[in-house]
């Protein structure tokens, strides 16, 4: 890895730029991945013209079927969503969100039920991603805790004010009667505890530069078990951001009772370069409940990480895209414990032709801390994507994918891989795509995918598998239609997912 973070930086000073687009290691961007998947949800559910708009995700498979329906309501300046989730053999799972957005004649908003506030770079709360340091997010899966009660943000002029409340029964592990760990999903069979959330905040914004500060109180009915956490947790922040013509610099401090944690960002934009250059580090085991992934390469605190990306636009329709971090887990085994992920993204664009090359290099470390699975004989996997689509005409294009994953240097079947072809032909309202994709893996392949009812935004691929696929997509004015039909030839098994949006 060492020789790999040298090659990088030589790579910088010798190259000239592009722009490119990364595949992130899956196991270490789950929230991004979920994120991506309410986004999309929400937009589809913003197409329709009417009042009222619903809209189901159903996936049936063999014996079972799990199925997730929205209902959103608009009047004017008001908005109310329902979302109803049930998976087989187990409870009906809802949640809700009431909502007065911001309009043409004022520009504050409150919410009642189901939110996800938003904070500077997510020391706290969930990282900020728009141009205010505060954000109130839309209603998380139905099936995934989030903060239950009231969040509200009252602007005025260049004065922001954020205020949330919620308080909730959470399902938890116990030891000895005292918390062991928060689960993150709905467990309805799971002892519960009393979760109260307090906060609040101000923001002052001139032009592009904005700056806040957050008081954060979180209390539980039970101490937990780890002795260095504790059951009423106080934190406070200072977050400021400042976008310039080709720059934009972020940071954010915060104490958590005794312990620091500290992040900042800076990105520069010059012709046909984009950099951005990242630190974080942090005291303290505890983490805020609803507090954004604190590093990239771990889920854990007490560490300090530096993230270095670039994307680089080359001659000749080339783009570069390079990407690399290195975290200091201070609360391994062994410490400090260094490990790194280091990404090469090349894409070379000919007429009618788009071809993708990426290689990923990362300690196996980064990966069993969240999937013990992934243990193998080589301290650094090598995970290999390759893709290629090409436009036979203006409405059908060809796409061949294929991914190797090197994680074992002795017995060599023990590697995974996986490989998809396909063909999609597009009309004005409708899209059919069709192929065939093969895996094999001791382990699991962890795929991006947003259409499907599962709210961590992937599909997880297991064992293996030889599957023929059928995809279609309607887009009318009155209703709009995804369904996908895969058979497995090596099984027999078959999935049917199912979208319907009116």
């Amino acid at each position: 890895m060492k020789v790999f973070g040298w090659f990088l930086v030589l790579f910088t000073f010798c190259c000239v730029p592009l722009f490119s687009q990364i595949e992130e290691i899956p196991e270490l961007e789950s929230e991004t991945l979920e994120d991506n998947w309410l986004n999309q949800l929400y937009t589809e559910l913003e197409t329709g013209k009417h009042k009222v708009d619903l809209q189901s995700r159903t996936k049936y498979q063999e014996t079972f079927a799990n199925g997730l329906a929205n209902l959103q309501f608009r009047q004017k300046d008001m908005r109310f969503n329902l979302n109803l989730y049930k998976k087989e053999n187990s409870d009906l799972y809802a949640n809700f969100q009431l909502s007065a957005m911001p309009s043409k004649n004022k520009s504050s908003e409150i919410h009642f039920g189901s939110f996800r506030p938003a904070f500077g770079m997510g020391t706290i709360l969930k990282k900020s991603g728009g141009n205010s340091l505060f954000d109130i997010n839309r209603a998380g899966h139905p099936s995934s805790f989030s903060p239950f009660g009231t969040g509200a943000i009252l602007r005025v002029n260049n004065f922001s004010a954020f205020f949330m409340a919620s308080g909730q029964k959470r399902n938890a592990s116990l030891k000895e009667g005292k918390i062991g760990s928060l689960y993150k999903s709905v467990q309805s069979e799971k002892t519960s505890v009393q979760e109260e959330i307090i906060a609040g905040g101000l923001e002052y914004h001139y032009k592009n530069n904005n700056f806040a500060l957050l008081a954060y109180n979180q209390n539980y009915d039970r101490d937990f078990a780890d002795t260095l956490w504790v059951k009423n947790l106080n934190a406070y922040s200072i977050s400021a951001k400042t976008t310039g013509e080709n720059y934009v610099l972020s940071a954010e401090t915060a104490l958590l009772e005794e312990n620091i944690a500290f992040q900042s960002s800076i990105k520069f934009i010059y012709n046909y370069i984009t950099q951005e250059l990242s630190y974080s580090y942090r005291q303290g085991k505890q983490l805020p409940a609803y507090a954004a992934k604190p590093y990239l390469l771990s889920n854990q605190g007490e560490n300090r990480e530096i993230d270095w990306n670039l994307d680089y636009q080359l001659p000749k329709n080339m783009s570069l895209g390079l990407r690399y971090a290195l975290v200091r887990k201070n609360n391994a085994l062994k410490s400090p414990n260094w490990n790194s992920r280091g990404i090469f993204n090349l894409t070379f664009n000919p007429s009618y032709t788009i071809i993708n090359l990426q290689l990923t290099l990362l300690d196996k470390e980064i990966v069993t801390e969240t999937d013990s699975s992934y243990i193998a004989t080589l301290p650094v996997h090598y995970r290999l994507r390759f893709k290629i689509d090409h436009e036979l005409n203006p409405k059908l294009t060809l796409s061949l994918l294929l991914r190797y994953h090197y994680e074992d240097k002795i017995e060599r079947r023990n590697n995974s891989f996986y490989w998809e072809n396909a063909f999609y032909y597009h009309r004005t309202k409708w899209q059919v795509s069709a192929g065939i994709k093969t895996w094999q893996t001791l382990t699991s392949l962890i795929l991006p995918e947003t259409d499907t009812e599962n709210p961590e935004g992937c599909i997880c691929a297991t064992s293996e598998d030889d599957r023929v696929f059928a995809k279609v997509t309607y887009k009318g004015k009155v209703i709009n239609l995804k369904t996908e039909w895969q058979q497995s030839w090596l099984n027999g098994n078959r999935t049917l997912y199912l979208s319907v949006g009116l």
